[in-house]
C-alpha cells in the first residue's frame, strides 16, 4: 500500500505544482496553495484507498479517470486567471509532457531496472521532477515572454499538444501494455518524446525571435523620431533667431511707411505678411511628440503619393509617457500609409482623429484599403501585425480599448486611452 500511496502522490503532487505556477493565480498564493493542497491530498486519498477503482471494471476506470481528469481543469481555471485560450494550452501542454513522464517511467521499469517497485518509484520521481524543470523552468518564461505574439494561434498549438497526447496515450500505452512493446515500438516510444520537446523547442525559438526583432524595429522607430524631434526643435531655434532678425526689417520697413502716413503701403504689406505666414510650418495640437509623428508621417504619405486629413487635438502634457505615444500613433500611421499605397484606389487617403473625450484619449485612424478585406465580427488576432500587437500591448496598459474592422474598402482602427490613472 505504501508503493501505491507514494506513487499516487507524486503524480497529484505534480500536478498541483504545475497548475500554481502555468498561469497567474486569481486568489493569491495562501488560498490557491491551500485548494490545490487539498485537492492532491484528497485524491491521493481516494485513489490509495479506493482499490475498486483499479482492479474493477475498465468502464469504471475510465469513469473515475474521466471525473479526475474534469475536476482538475475545473480547479485549474477556478484558482487561475487570464487569457483561456493561453491558459488552455498551458494545461493541455502539461498533460502532454506528462503522458510522455508516465510512458518513460513505464519504460524504465519494464527494459532497464530490476524488479523492484522502490526503485521505480526513484525512477518516476527523479523523471517528474526533471519533466517538472524543463517545462516550467526552460519552457514556461520564454512562453510568458513570447505570449502575446501567439494570438489565436493557441488554437493550432492546442491541437498539437493534442495530437501528441492521443500518439502517446494510444499508439503505444493503450491498448497495448508496455510490457509487449516490440524493439520497434520502444524506439518509436522515445523517437516520439524527443519530437515532442524538440517542437516546443523550435516554437518558442522562432517566437521569441519575432519578439526580439519586434523590439528592434520598435527601438529603431523611436530613435527615428527622437531624432526628427531634435531636427524640429533646432529648426524651431533656427526659425524663431530669423523671426528676430527679419522683425527688425519688419519694424523698420512699418515705421519707414508710418513717418511718410502711407497707410495703404502697410495694409499692403501687412497682407502679404499674413500670406507668408499660412505657409509657415503646421501644427496640429499642443504635444511635442504627436506633432513629431504627425510631421513625419504626414510626409512619408506625401512621398507614396497618399493624401492625408489630419486633425488632432492634444494637451502638452498628457498622462501618456512619450514612447508609449510612439508606439501606438506611430504604428497606425506606419501600417495606414502602406495600406493606403498598396490598396489600388483611385484616391488612396489616410485621415486621422486624435481628440479627448470625457476621462479618455480618442485616436482614430481610417485609410483605404484593398476591397477584399472584411472582417464583420472584428479583426482576428492570427492576422495582426506584429505592429499592431506593439499597440495592442501598450493599449492594455492603460486599460484602454482597440477596436479594428475594414469593410467596403476603408480600414479603420479606434484606440481609447484611459487619461485617468
Amino acid at each position: 500500500m505504501w508503493i501505491a500511496l507514494i506513487d499516487t502522490a507524486l503524480t497529484f503532487s505534480s500536478h498541483a505544482i504545475a497548475a500554481t505556477h502555468l498561469a497567474p493565480l486569481k486568489h493569491g498564493k495562501k488560498w490557491d496553495y491551500l485548494f490545490w493542497i487539498v485537492w492532491a491530498a484528497l485524491f491521493t486519498a481516494f485513489s490509495t484507498f479506493a482499490p475498486s477503482l483499479r482492479s474493477g471494471s475498465p468502464a469504471l476506470s475510465i469513469a473515475a479517470f474521466t471525473l479526475a481528469c474534469l475536476a482538475h481543469v475545473a480547479l485549474y481555471f477556478f484558482t487561475t486567471t487570464g487569457s483561456v485560450g493561453e491558459r488552455f494550452f498551458l494545461l493541455l501542454s502539461y498533460a502532454a509532457f506528462f503522458t510522455a513522464c508516465c510512458a518513460v517511467a513505464q519504460l524504465l521499469q519494464v527494459f532497464f531496472l530490476p524488479e523492484n517497485d522502490w526503485l521505480y518509484l526513484l525512477a518516476y520521481g527523479t523523471v517528474l521532477s526533471a519533466m517538472l524543470w524543463i517545462f516550467l523552468g526552460q519552457f514556461l518564461p520564454v512562453f510568458r515572454e513570447s505570449a502575446r505574439y501567439v494570438g489565436q494561434t493557441w488554437r493550432i498549438l492546442s491541437l498539437l499538444m493534442v495530437l501528441f497526447t492521443l500518439a502517446l496515450m494510444t499508439w503505444f500505452v493503450f491498448p497495448s501494455h508496455i510490457t509487449d512493446f516490440t524493439f520497434a515500438q520502444t524506439t518509436g516510444l522515445l523517437i516520439l518524446v524527443l519530437v515532442m520537446f524538440t517542437t516546443y523547442a523550435v516554437i518558442f525559438i522562432c517566437i521569441r525571435n519575432i519578439a526580439v526583432a519586434e523590439c528592434a524595429k520598435q527601438t529603431e522607430m523611436r530613435l527615428e523620431l527622437l531624432i526628427t524631434q531634435v531636427q524640429a526643435q533646432a529648426q524651431a531655434t533656427d526659425e524663431a533667431r530669423r523671426a528676430r532678425h527679419d522683425l527688425r526689417h519688419h519694424n523698420q520697413t512699418l515705421l519707414h511707411l508710418a513717418e511718410q502716413n502711407n497707410t495703404e503701403e502697410i495694409v499692403r504689406y501687412l497682407r502679404g505678411v499674413t500670406a507668408l505666414e499660412k505657409t509657415a510650418a503646421m501644427t496640429w495640437c499642443e504635444n511635442d511628440t504627436l506633432n513629431s509623428i504627425l510631421s513625419v508621417y504626414a510626409g512619408k504619405a506625401a512621398a507614396a503619393g497618399v493624401k492625408t486629413d489630419i486633425l488632432a487635438q492634444a494637451e502638452s502634457e498628457l498622462p501618456i509617457c512619450p514612447a508609449e505615444l510612439v508606439t501606438i500613433v506611430a504604428n497606425l500611421l506606419e501600417n495606414a500609409v502602406h495600406g493606403a499605397a498598396a490598396s489600388a484606389a483611385a484616391e488612396p487617403f489616410v485621415r486621422l482623429r486624435v481628440y479627448p473625450k470625457a476621462d479618455k484619449l480618442v485616436v482614430r485612424v481610417e485609410n483605404t484599403c484593398k476591397n477584399k478585406l472584411n472582417y464583420p465580427e472584428g479583426f482576428p488576432a492570427e492576422k495582426y501585425s506584429v505592429g499592431l500587437l506593439s499597440v495592442q500591448q501598450a493599449v492594455t496598459a492603460h486599460d484602454g480599448e482597440l477596436f479594428l474592422t475594414a469593410q467596403n474598402g476603408i480600414f479603420t482602427v479606434l484606440v481609447l486611452l484611459n487619461l485617468v490613472p
